[in-house]
């Protein structure tokens, strides 16, 4: 933990060396350091350097539509969750690259990122469940869904898991960002 706090103490700064636009440049980076500060970047960037010593880090970008517009955000996947194309013979040569989540169920329905919410009214939840025996209290109805970047088709699909009683996809989106992808 010292070691990575050495390494990430802070959230990343931008630095602007040289424009023609400096009223713009200066506005951008001010709102580029709000959102790190906001989303905690640092913290992510230590959890995924803390992976990357362990074994090896990946973190999945993408935003949320909310009240005030997109939200972005980072989060560092866990090794087990994550899946890629390993007949590619590099990263550029990949069909698909995705990783498992959980998700309440709740937070699907009447959700406007999840178009299909017929597919999404469908879903069989599983209920997570705490304690022993007879004494089992319900906690929450989970969904786990597949969510797959496909490079070559620029979208991002996501499926429910097996068992769900749903083939047809929750949601499919054009993915926009780097060329790298979300990954």
């Amino acid at each position: 933990n010292i070691l990575t706090r050495g390494v990430v103490d802070q959230n990343p700064t931008l630095r602007i060396v040289k424009t023609r636009k400096p009223r713009i440049a200066g506005m951008m980076k001010s709102r580029l350091q709000n959102w790190a500060d906001g989303i905690g970047l640092a913290q992510i960037l230590q959890s995924a350097f803390q992976e990357c010593l362990l074994r090896w880090g990946i973190v999945y970008m993408g935003y949320e539509i909310g009240d005030n517009g997109a939200i972005p955000y980072a989060d560092v996947l866990d090794f087990d969750d994550y899946f890629i194309d390993m007949a590619g013979s590099d990263e550029n040569d990949i069909d698909f690259e995705g990783h498992h989540s959980c998700r309440r169920l709740h937070e699907l329905i009447n959700n406007p990122a999840y178009p299909n919410q017929e597919a999404v009214k469908k879903l069989k939840s599983y209920t997570m469940r705490r304690g022993q025996g007879d004494q089992q209290r319900t906690l929450y109805d989970r969904v786990d869904l597949i969510h797959t970047w496909l490079p070559r088709e620029g979208i991002i699909v996501t499926l429910a898991d097996k068992n769900y009683g749903v083939d047809d996809p929750l949601r499919v989106m054009r993915f926009q960002g780097p060329p790298w992808g979300p990954f």
